[in-house]
């Protein structure tokens, strides 16, 4: 397909579905900070629109993600941030892509198995990354949003020129947040006095909620007769067995399930500590949100959540599926035994240094345009 010139006009987004989760939040905000440039963004089903319904530069395209669906749309440059819609657009083998094609990778999923021994796992492992060599080797550009993954890449799947583009935030949304804390309480129907840890995530294998269950149960003698409250919020293939895991640890009393809830920075800037006991990340947004929001961070130290937190500078970090050790930290917060102003403090010096989203776009639309030119060149 030929290109229109080389101004860059139309790019079709691409995800698994409208469900909240990095790749979505970066559709947006790509969106939001490149209103010179129409985009159509493709999915299958889901609900999370309402943001990008708002932008007037975004057309929304629920019925899945076939090449020829979003081809029909006329896109310049098609960037998708899944693996399945990737395997889908690239289902045909036989037939060319024709536009160039950019595919984010926001973590490195072939992590899972190194989680789940035995026999099957480690077939799925190699099924998974054959899958993922043949499928990047198609792509016209490769994008990592840690430096960490796009090591990763390099070192597993032979691919040299994987671009960094590191996740962004807008400084300005968490900034103008102005009500005090006990405001933000009320209004989230939290307890006015407490010490509120707060964790923000899916409910799934790899968000870890089930470490921080069995880590409070460990802790639940010493958290006794404590005003101490530990808010999880979000939804997931997993918020069942999450709910009766806390009820069998004997803490739910103190874990309070929100469900989904809009205006994540207002409950950040509620809470006094953030949770984040991942088995992986790519690089986790609400990190480098509770970073912005200056709420002191404690997190495992695993893929992509290091490149932000690192123990005892940025924040208090555990070793990776280590329940005792996660008990232990928790308590050492409750017992006042960390000075967890300077670190929130020193982790917002950093996220606003490295993890701006006028970076991120920008750094974005050099790529974009770079592959308009190459596109261009080529149908000349």
């Amino acid at each position: 397909m030929a290109q229109s010139g080389t101004r860059l006009d139309r790019v079709a987004l691409v995800t698994d579905s409208f469900t909240t989760g990095g790749g979505l939040n970066q559709i947006y905000h790509v969106a939001s900070g490149m209103s010179d440039i129409q985009f159509g963004v493709f999915a299958d089903g889901g609900s999370d629109t309402e943001g990008l319904e708002r932008l007037a530069n975004v057309v929304l395209f629920d019925r899945g993600y076939g090449r020829g669906y979003i081809n029909e749309y006329g896109p310049q440059i098609v960037h998708i941030h899944h693996l399945r819609p990737l395997l889908s657009y690239y289902s045909n083998t036989l037939r060319r892509a024709g536009i160039p094609v950019l595919f984010s990778v926001h973590g490195i999923h072939l992590h899972r198995y190194e989680f789940l021994p035995g026999l099957r796992s480690g077939v799925g492992r190699l099924l998974r990354l054959n899958l993922e060599r043949h499928l990047y080797r198609k792509v016209s550009r490769l994008i990592a949003v840690s430096e960490e993954d796009q090591r990763y890449l390099r070192e597993n799947h032979g691919i040299d020129s994987c671009i960094h583009v590191p996740n962004g935030i807008d400084f300005e949304t968490f900034d103008r947040i102005r009500l005090s804390k006990q405001g933000l309480r009320k209004e989230f129907s939290l307890p006015p006095n407490s010490l509120l840890f707060l964790t923000v995530g899916r409910f799934s294998f790899q968000k870890g909620y089930d470490l921080l269950i069995k880590a409070l149960g460990l802790a639940r003698r010493n958290l006794s007769g404590r005003d101490v409250k530990f808010v999880l919020v979000g939804e997931g293939e997993e918020l069942v067995s999450a709910t009766n895991l806390a009820r069998e640890q004997g803490v739910s009393d103190i874990v309070l399930f929100l469900g989904r809830v809009q205006g994540a920075g207002r409950l950040m800037k509620a809470s006094d500590v953030f949770v984040l006991p991942s088995r992986w990340e790519g690089l986790p947004i609400t990190l480098l949100e509770a970073a912005c929001c200056r709420l002191p961070i404690l997190c495992s130290d695993t893929y992509g959540s290091r490149e932000i937190v690192k123990d005892g500078e940025t924040g208090l970090t555990f070793e990776n599926q280590n329940v005792e050790q996660l008990a232990a930290r928790i308590l050492e917060v409750v017992d006042g035994k960390h000075d967890l102003e300077a670190l929130a403090s020193k982790a917002d010096a950093k996220v606003r240094a490295k993890h701006s989203l006028d970076a991120m776009v920008a750094k974005l639309r050099s790529v974009y345009n770079e592959l308009l030119g190459i596109a261009a060149a080529a149908t000349d």
